[in-house]
Order: structure tokens, then C-alpha cells, then sequence
């Protein structure tokens, strides 16, 4: 399963505004945890958000660890090395999972 494939996922994005250390946006995934981005701005989160998924989920990859996938998405009987494709060169995850790369700087935030 490629890196993007992970990034499709429907993950669980939480998003704060906060006012702790000047104001800014801070997302959290609720399935990776200790991940967090954050952004001055909506746009700045978003750019961060998608970003640092990328960083973070290639950590896993480098480290040998399995990663973590939102509840309700079957997991590849064998998701390392990372590849979408299974033995016979099919899609291994066809139907698995709707992807969903809506971006959060074109969702209104919660304040």
C-alpha cells in the first residue's frame, strides 16, 4: 500500500483553534498517536496537515512498524513493503475504503 493510499483513509481530524502561545489552528489524528500540525492560518494547517501525514506515515514505513488504520478499514493481510499491488499485479485494496482528500482549507472551521 503506497504512502497515498494511507493519506486517502478516512482518517479523524481534529481541529482546535487555540489562543495558548498567540492564535493559531492545531490538528490531531485521532488514529496516529503524537501527531499534530499546525497552522497561523486555515491554509497554513492544511499545508501542514497533509505534509507532516506524508512524514509521519513514512516514519512507520522506515521504522518497520505496522501503521494504524481507522476503524472500519481492513488492513492487507501483508501492508509492508509498501505497495498497492498483490502478487498477481491486481489493486490489492480495490474496494477497501472510499477515499476521501477533501482539504481542510475548504471546509469552514469551527471556532
Amino acid at each position: 500500500m503506497t504512502i497515498e493510499c494511507y493519506m486517502a483513509l478516512p482518517w479523524t481530524i481534529e481541529v482546535e483553534r487555540r489562543n495558548d502561545d498567540g492564535e493559531y489552528f492545531a490538528a490531531y489524528i485521532t488514529e496516529l498517536e503524537g501527531f499534530v500540525a499546525t497552522g497561523r492560518t486555515a491554509e497554513e494547517l492544511d499545508e501542514d496537515l497533509w505534509t507532516g501525514l506524508a512524514d509521519f506515515l513514512r516514519s512507520f514505513v522506515e521504522h518497520g512498524e505496522d501503521i494504524p488504520v481507522p476503524r472500519g478499514v481492513r488492513r492487507p493481510a501483508e501492508p509492508h513493503p509498501v505497495t498497492s499491488l498483490d502478487a498477481a499485479g491486481q489493486d490489492a485494496f480495490a474496494g477497501l475504503f472510499s477515499p476521501n482528500l477533501q482539504r481542510l482549507s475548504n471546509e469552514p472551521v469551527a471556532v
